[in-house]
């Protein structure tokens, strides 16, 4: 996502630009526009509350799984093998259970599917799927998932602003931006880093740095911030000591261990998609019972290495203290690396961006040791590496630089830290675009076809959704329509458009191309046997709530001048088609 947004917020004509009060500057802003700026707080509010919630719920959990709240490495430690094994695997049963529950077969990384709520839905997020998945994610990662809490964050903070939004009734843009200031929130509060939170929900989430963007993201990340401060007392997300450079050359070290970090962060996302191609590879059958496997075998690793266990706080914390041998900072990253690739390719919800704060911060521990080794005059202390190391691979895997480099050196504090993590940041990026063109959030939704802003293009054409020229298709077969049926639903339709085929509960099975039945005639002797199931294919199809422009983008791909649209929030009910000619009539009416 390289090119900002355009026009998300419209900018309003005041007569007037300084304001003594908050309040006169509300009144004399449009009725619309006053209406989103009295939801962004809201919506900061509502993630801090979920943010607060989650560390609650977490250790509840916890306690119930493991036995006391507060350390769970401690706690896996001082379990018994049996334990170790048997808690993850029944993490792993509660999410084959809930997918039931939810009707929910995604993949685990919930920052994407904020992502392509934002660009590809309009911004429209179920309320009770978001919390039902954000609750299923707190409860396995406190049993041991390989994953982590923040994924639980953005499904609560994006879900309020989508709840908000859409209840006093925002125009798309400004819905779509609530939900990004939500998901943000939900960042800034899970890591008490307003800045960093408010810097990564831009680049991931809104792609881009436009400045009408930054007035409602860090609103909404500080409102948030704030609740969670006053009603966790502050909590840091790690236990971070003083560092500093001590000589000249060692920011040399610290570019090195940029580089290094970039190739790390390029086969964290390779990682991950060859696991979802994989998983997507499985019989449907046995795609659901994934979870078992995946964290079954979360358990059994467990058992010799419980640190592999939820969010990693603790094991990085260790690190950053200098405390880990160098066999478990060399072992331990390649363990989170697979393990949380196989947890979140399984559909078990959950983050990727503690796991992968794992993964960088044991990673350059390790490469600060062995640099410590060589040269201990340079490098007298490693902690320090551990730290870039975090920055750096979420740099690499999110492509989001500016905001990793803020949000770490945010939870440091130290101004004499800022260049090595800018540095090491920047040079992370770059050699991991260089091998992965994709982040860690953009790679599963090209993958699936979702298109992202990546050029300049119509505002009207992002506001607008598909539901402005959708069209009721009264001609359309059943699966069973025998070959006659078929031929005469088909010579009602224009030249070059496809004849789709709806079962009986109203759902879109496929399509029928008019050369179907020319190729049918000349290779099939008894046509009274063929029914419209066996010369259907299956038919990509257009959410009623997608944006025209991923229409047109879908328009461009497809043989036919009509696509079928459907409504996912009804088990993919056929809606009616849009046609091509119609986009392109609306297009041409625009100033």
């Amino acid at each position: 996502m390289d090119a900002s947004p355009v026009d998300v917020v419209p900018r309003p004509r005041l007569g007037r630009i300084f304001h003594d009060t908050l309040s006169g500057y509300l009144r004399a802003l449009p009725a619309g526009l006053r209406k989103f700026w009295l939801l962004v707080p809201l919506t900061g509010v509502a993630a801090g509350l979920g943010a607060v919630a989650s560390v609650h719920i977490l250790q509840l959990v916890q306690r119930l799984a493991w036995g006391r709240a507060d350390f769970l490495l401690e706690a896996a430690r001082a379990a018994s093998p049996w334990r170790r094994a048997l808690v993850p695997l029944g993490a792993g049963v509660l999410a084959v259970l809930a997918s039931f529950v939810l009707r929910d077969g995604g993949e685990g990384h919930g920052t994407s599917q904020i992502i392509e709520a934002i660009w590809s839905r309009r911004g429209r997020i179920a309320l009770r799927w978001a919390i039902g998945r954000g609750l299923l994610s707190l409860v396995i990662v406190a049993m041991g998932a390989s994953l982590g809490r923040e994924g639980a964050l953005v499904y609560f903070g994006a879900a309020a602003g989508s709840w908000l939004g859409r209840r006093f009734q925002l125009d798309g843009d400004q819905l779509k931006l609530l939900v990004a200031c939500g998901a943000s929130a939900g960042i800034a509060a899970a890591y008490n880093t307003p800045i960093g939170g408010a810097l990564f929900g831009l680049e991931v989430f809104l792609g881009g740095l436009a400045l009408e963007l930054y007035g409602p993201i860090i609103f909404a990340s500080v409102a948030a911030t704030l609740i969670s401060r006053a009603l966790l007392f502050d909590h840091p997300s790690y236990e971070i000591p003083h560092y500093r450079l001590t000589h000249p050359a060692e920011l040399a070290v610290y570019l090195a261990v940029g580089v290094v970090l970039g190739g790390v962060s390029a086969l964290f996302v390779r990682t991950v998609e060859l696991t979802s191609r994989l998983a997507k590879a499985v019989r449907p059958s046995l795609r659901r019972v994934l979870p078992i496997f995946a964290l079954g075998l979360v358990g059994v690793v467990g058992i010799f290495y419980p640190e592999v266990y939820g969010n990693g706080y603790d094991t990085v914390n260790l690190a950053l203290a200098g405390t880990l041998p160098l066999t478990l900072l060399v072992i331990l990253p390649v363990l989170k690396l697979v393990l949380s690739s196989l947890c979140a390719s399984s559909g078990a919800p959950g983050g990727l961006f503690t796991p992968s704060l794992f993964v960088g911060g044991l990673a350059g521990g390790a490469l600060g040791s062995i640099a410590h080794h060589f040269m201990p005059h340079v490098v007298t202390q490693t902690g320090g590496y551990v730290l870039v190391g975090m920055a750096a691979i979420l740099a690499g895997s999110t492509h989001a630089t500016l905001a990793a480099a803020l949000l770490l050196f945010e939870l440091t504090g130290s101004y004499e830290m800022i260049l090595p993590l800018l540095a090491a940041s920047v040079v992370s990026t770059v050699v991991s675009r260089a091998l992965a063109t994709e982040s860690i959030y953009t790679a599963p939704l090209r993958r699936r076809g979702v298109e992202l802003p990546r050029m300049a293009r119509p505002a009207w054409m992002q506001r607008e959704g598909v539901r402005l020229l959708v069209r009721d298709d009264p001609v359309h077969v059943r699966p069973g329509a025998p070959f006659d049926d078929v031929v005469l639903a088909l010579a009602r339709l224009a030249d070059g458009d496809d004849l789709f085929v709806v079962d009986a509960d109203g759902r879109l099975s496929g399509a029928i191309p008019q050369a179907t039945v020319g190729e049918t005639l000349a290779d099939q002797p008894e046509l009274e046997l063929i029914i419209a199931a066996d010369l259907m294919r299956p038919a990509p199809a257009v959410s009623v709530d997608a944006s025209l422009w991923e229409v047109t983008r879908r328009a461009l791909a497809a043989d036919s001048t009509r696509l079928p649209v459907v409504s996912p929030r009804e088990g993919n009910r056929f809606v009616g088609t849009i046609s091509t000619k119609d986009v392109i009539a609306a297009a041409a009416a625009r100033p």
